[in-house]
């Protein structure tokens, strides 16, 4: 019997990546969901095997088995960088859990949650809002983002100031805070989520920005500045976290000492006219 922490090969990643995706498949399934011509028989011993390793379970229906993953992508992908920094220097990227012997290149997530409650602060705002994913990222930007609300006196609202789940969606998310009595939000991150939130405000609650509400968002590049309002934003130096990271692996290769192991880099406020 394999053990259920072993090691995965390539081909037994990408077919896990089909199961990830599609949820419970049998053979056909997943050889029609690999994009690459593959034998049905190939598919079936890498599906048992996984299976042996504990990364699926199987139920029979009919004929024929179903799999199912037992374990997220994210857990997996973390077992392989464990693994793969064993044998190579690993820098990572905006990883808050660290172990003593790792190395970190990521950008100042509490000061960028201070900074966009400070600045909706100074412009006279009482209720400000949080609108993030509960991720370590985001759950960073809210402890800054309350610590300004607490130095100002200003109440912290569960309601407008909490992560939410994946059961949960930016159009309800949005939808409490303003129900909640928010007079402006933050809604960070560079995956759109800014976005996403002017879209509800605009379009779904018919409120306009920054004159019924304001909002600030992350700096997302050749878009901010286009949407309507110009947004204003926290820009990460996304770029230079990407050098830096690069730089490091570089000296790490070479066996050069490395004297600080986590390395933070500021952010910087972008004001346009999304905030009143």
């Amino acid at each position: 019997m394999a053990k259920k922490g072993e090691n995965l090969t390539r081909l037994e990643l990408e077919i896990m990546q089909v199961i990830w995706k599609r949820g419970a498949s049998n053979v056909g399934d997943v050889q029609q969901g690999l994009g690459r011509e593959l034998a049905y028989t190939t598919v079936q011993t890498v599906l048992n095997t996984l299976h042996r390793k504990g990364k699926l379970r199987r139920k029979l229906e009919g004929r024929a088995y179903v799999y199912n993953a037992t374990v997220t992508e994210a857990k997996a992908l973390r077992e392989l960088v464990v693994e793969l920094e064993k044998r190579m220097p690993v820098v990572h990227i905006d990883k808050f859990l660290l172990s003593k012997d790792e190395y970190v290149v990521c950008s100042d997530h509490y000061a960028a949650g201070y900074m966009a409650a400070r600045h909706f602060i100074e412009r006279g705002k009482k209720r400000p809002a949080f609108v993030g994913g509960d991720y370590a990222a985001f759950a960073e930007r809210l402890k800054g983002f309350k610590k300004a609300l607490v130095e100002a006196d200003l109440p912290v609202d569960e309601q407008r100031c909490s992560l939410y789940g994946p059961e949960s969606n930016s159009m309800s998310v949005v939808t409490r805070a303003v129900r909640a009595g928010a007079d402006s939000i933050y809604a960070p991150g560079s995956s759109f989520e800014a976005l996403e939130c002017l879209h509800v405000l605009s379009y779904v609650m018919g409120l306009k920005v920054p004159q019924d509400i304001s909002l600030i968002g992350g700096e997302n590049e050749r878009v901010s500045a286009l949407l309507n309002p110009p947004l204003t934003t926290i820009e990460e130096p996304l770029r230079e976290m990407a050098e830096q990271a690069a730089d490091m692996l570089d000296n790490l290769t070479t066996g050069q000492r490395i004297p600080e192991r986590r390395l933070v880099l500021p952010i910087r406020l972008v004001e346009r006219n999304s905030v009143q």
